[in-house]
């Protein structure tokens, strides 16, 4: 509920400089008041009238508020994901493995925090898909843009070109994907070239409706999944449910982009499409090898509780 207070207190009002300065020392318990011109009474109340053991955040517009609250209380705090120059006021960092964030105090996990027991979840979108048992079935996931990289056309299409060719080589099911981040003229091109294919079953446009329950229909029915390398957490999803991962090396990459996937193919987790490659998905069927963080997380928040 905070967030956009805090997001204003970090960017706006310059907070992370004054922490950075060391201008807001443990002396100040007491008197956080002053939060209360920038966020809501709930949240404010919400953070500052209770009393807590643990503080907990994720994401760089939380932190400020993290180590305020943490001195209040007197906590042990806890940041997920990297911590910038806060890293020395927390008493544990789970940080991505490709970040090489290396400290007395960080813990690093592989891809992306993946909710527990999401494969358990029921489905509720099955029926509107239409999948048939006797097809391979393969998802495609799309990304796109971020800060430091930009998805092209004429990049994406070679793979698009390379699952047709699949589709003639045994019966499949497709189902694909994009994110909030792919260019317009990707989806253009996904609508119309897969507009006349028998072998689609679902195309979900994320910036024009993403229906609850397909996403993960999608992986979990998948035989096969395809991503493409942008995006981190498209490559993490997939291989918490042992799902089989292809992933398409899309151009110019950011450097931990590179360094995650690297590091997942070096340890047979996933495998990199080469579209001159004729190998058979359909008869080498590699199972999937589960990614699974619970366990270093679980003795990582040992050292704190």
């Amino acid at each position: 509920q905070a967030e956009d207070g805090i997001r204003d207190l970090v960017r706006s009002r310059g907070l992370g400089d004054v922490y950075k300065r060391q201008l807001l020392p443990r002396r100040i318990q007491g008197s956080f008041r002053f939060l209360q011109l920038f966020i809501d009474n709930q949240s404010y109340n919400g953070i500052f009238k209770n009393r807590y053991n643990y503080i907990i955040s994720a994401g760089s517009s939380t932190l400020p508020l993290n180590v305020m609250a943490s001195y209040e209380n007197s906590a042990a705090n806890v940041h997920i994901l990297s911590p910038g120059f806060y890293k020395d006021k927390l008493k544990l960092v789970l940080v991505p493995e490709h970040d090489e964030i290396y400290s007395g105090n960080a813990v690093s996990y592989k891809g992306s925090l993946i909710e527990n027991g999401k494969e358990q979840q029921p489905l509720d979108y099955p029926e509107k898909i239409s999948l048939r048992k006797d097809a391979f079935k393969i998802s495609l996931l799309i990304g796109g843009d971020s800060r430091k990289y930009r998805m092209r056309l004429e990049e994406i299409k070679p793979l698009v070109f390379y699952i047709d060719k699949i589709s003639s080589r045994g019966n499949i099911d497709l189902m694909i994907t994009t994110s909030r981040r792919t260019p317009k003229p990707i989806e253009n091109f996904l609508k119309e070239y897969f507009s006349s294919k028998d072998y689609l079953r679902l195309l979900i446009i994320a910036n024009e409706e993403n229906p609850a329950g397909a996403y993960s229909t999608m992986l979990n029915a998948s035989d096969l999944v395809i991503a493409t390398s942008d995006s981190i957490s498209m490559i993490s999803e997939p291989l918490s449910l042992s799902k089989r991962l292809y992933v398409f090396k899309t151009e110019k990459l950011p450097d931990k982009n590179k360094r995650f996937i690297q590091n997942l193919e070096r340890e047979g987790l996933l495998k990199i499409i080469n579209l001159d490659n004729k190998e058979d998905f359909f008869t080498n069927q590699r199972q999937g090898i589960k990614l699974d963080n619970r366990n270093i997380i679980k003795e990582a928040l040992k050292q704190v509780i």
